[in-house]
């Protein structure tokens, strides 16, 4: 078993009722939590499928805030391509008058 199990279990299952009940922007918090728990526990390729399954919910859903998000996210835990997720991010936030979130980078 590894370290992170139980709050991968948790966030998964937090995040599945989130998604069923329509709180996108709870769903997304969550499963940008569980990207990070999957990479401590070495599930790196997990947590970049769980990373792209966002971008592409955050794109389809128009949740640009949450898609500025999830490219912070690749940008700290990928080891490819960090500074196209930067730049992506960074043209999002600046789109959306977002510029705080930037801060956390």
């Amino acid at each position: 078993q590894k370290y992170y199990d139980r709050a991968r279990e948790y966030s998964l299952k937090g995040s599945v009722l989130y998604k069923k009940t329509g709180y996108l922007g709870e769903y997304a918090e969550l499963t940008l939590l569980k990207a990070e728990y999957e990479v401590l526990d070495d599930a790196y390729d997990l947590a970049m499928n769980t990373l792209e399954e966002l971008e592409k919910l955050c794109i389809d859903a128009g949740g640009e805030y949450y898609l500025a998000k999830t490219y912070i996210q690749l940008h700290k835990l990928s080891k490819d391509n960090k500074d196209a997720y930067l730049a992506k991010a960074t043209d999002v936030a600046n789109r959306i008058g977002a510029k705080d979130l930037l801060n956390d980078i």
